[in-house]
């Protein structure tokens, strides 16, 4: 993943003990991990009953590969 400002980063599937131990490091990553948690946390049920099947994904916005059954 790159972000705005230019900061790498390697993303993937993500357990919850590595999600709190990312989160819990701090910076800059932990900060972006925390927001996508946040995110998912408060939206998840709008994610699982209206997010649509988008089988080309282009468009970068991925919210359902955030959800707990889909690995974060």
């Amino acid at each position: 993943m790159l972000t705005y400002d230019g900061m790498r980063l390697r993303v993937g599937a993500t357990t919850d003990d590595e999600l709190q131990q990312i989160i819990g490091e701090g910076g800059r990553r932990g900060a972006i991990y925390a927001g996508l948690k946040s995110l998912r946390d408060r939206y998840a049920h709008f994610i699982r009953t209206k997010y649509p099947n988008i089988p080309r994904r282009v468009s970068g916005y991925n919210l359902n590969y955030l959800l707990p059954e889909n690995g974060f």
